[in-house]
């Protein structure tokens, strides 16, 4: 079983080669809605919402089990654009959590990812911006700009899934699952069906760690934790996969109600690692999804520790875009996971990224774990600038020993930048 802690596209934030920060004007990837559905003329939705709220208060037990049909069914019935009596309830929920948010966010800190949190907060605590949040988050372009950041990568890496003998193994999160998120966001069209590029982001990561790490799938994967969750796509994605284990989302206190938001929208249940009990969480043969504020040390009181050599560490940026503290602090933990995956620039605000990231292979890596590292696709990111992957492996993890660099996903001897790998 692994436990894997991915880093989303949560922290991207902008510099030359990195995503912008802001937008002007209207966004090409958005697209004008007409009248929200009708309310169902049964009660299906005012029981679905009682069951929330219960499910809430008490995030374990028979009560959660309950909401969690009621939420399928009603995914199931209710896919993607969200009837008023949805939105009016959950938008209760988020400023009711939101109003504590001034105790948790602390001191200003002058960062811009500071900046958006506090004015992602004020949303988050102002009764008509939480009621009409799913009409008003995209539209009028509340920071952090996660679900417009990935509109703009190229389509390329959509048509390389679309191409891969292996695409059954994804369809099920991608054309043949219900619409995520924010729905204003368009659709690429294939003739398999309509895509959300989000989702074919995160899928191409998975996709590439699968082919470098052979044998490596969802099924053996006890517990996930996701450092940045960005519009908490990927435990959607996930369980549209069919995964069955605890999803960890480690963020921002402001991001995880949002994600949360999002996720009880798209019909995908979720609770906050403030309201779950000290103890490890585990799977009860359900997904279960744990969203953790990443200003506290609640994650760590919930994870499995007895798990680390089956453990999978993913940071698509955002590890290489925090400060070396908050680096520090959870690579203390995910040193000693039996998988890795890093996405990262090699520079980020004037930090060197190739160099830190050097000294972590050589001091805590090197040892202990079989190293690929190689320079990006063009096309893979939503930049013109240089990305590079990262991947290592445990040498004595058990199902999954062997690395690989491989062509199809952009390594070869060229374009590598550091190799230690298992002999053949």
């Amino acid at each position: 079983m692994l436990l894997w802690i991915h880093a989303a596209a949560t922290l991207l934030a902008a510099i030359v080669l990195q995503r912008r920060s802001g937008f002007a004007g209207a966004s090409p990837f958005m697209q004008q809605l007409g009248p929200a559905p009708a309310n169902p003329r049964d009660d299906s939705c005012e029981r679905l919402n009682r069951l929330e709220e219960a499910a809430l208060a008490k995030a374990t037990g028979s009560e959660f089990e309950e909401y969690r049909k009621a939420l399928a069914a009603w995914r199931k019935a209710h896919p993607g654009y969200q009837p008023s009596c949805r939105t009016d309830a959950l938008g209760k929920q988020l400023c009711k959590d939101g109003a504590k948010l001034s105790a948790l966010l602390g001191p200003a800190t002058g960062d811009e990812w500071d900046a958006w949190m506090r004015e992602l907060a004020v949303h988050e605590a102002t009764p008509d911006d939480c009621a009409n949040f799913a009409a008003r988050q995209v539209v009028e372009m509340w920071p952090p700009h996660v679900w417009h950041w990935p509109q703009q990568t190229s389509e390329v890496i959509l048509d390389e899934l679309l191409g891969d003998a292996e695409y059954a193994s994804y369809a099920d999160a991608l054309h043949l699952a219900p619409p995520f998120g924010a729905p204003q966001v368009k659709f690429r069209h294939r003739p398999q069906g309509r895509f959300q590029m989000h989702r074919v982001e995160q899928l191409n990561h998975w996709r590439v760690l699968r082919k470098a790490v052979p044998g490596l799938e969802l099924s053996q994967l006890e517990q996930v934790v996701e450092f940045g969750g960005g519009t908490g796509n990927l435990p959607a994605t996930f369980s549209d996969l069919g995964y069955t284990g605890v999803h960890f989302v480690y963020d921002f206190p402001t991001m995880i109600l949002m994600q949360r938001y999002w996720l009880h929208y798209s019909g995908v249940p979720a609770v906050l690692g403030m309201d779950v009990p000290q103890g490890t969480v585990r799977s009860t043969g359900n997904m279960r999804i744990v969203l953790e504020n990443s200003l506290s040390d609640e994650l760590v009181s919930h994870l499995d520790t007895s798990k680390l050599q089956d453990s999978l560490f993913v940071a698509t940026y955002s590890f290489t875009e925090a400060d070396f503290e908050s680096r520090a602090k959870i690579w203390r933990v995910v040193k000693k996971f039996g998988v890795i995956q890093l996405a990262f620039w090699a520079q980020f605000y004037g930090k060197d990224n190739m160099r830190h990231l050097e000294e972590l292979v050589e001091t805590d890596l090197k040892p202990s774990h079989w190293v690929a590292w190689w320079t990006m696709p063009p096309g893979w990111h939503a930049t013109p600038g240089i990305a590079y992957y990262l991947v290592a492996v445990r040498k004595d993890r058990g199902n999954v020993r062997r690395l690989r660099c491989v062509e199809e996903l952009g390594c070869t001897s060229s374009t590598a930048h550091m190799l230690l790998l298992t002999e053949t």
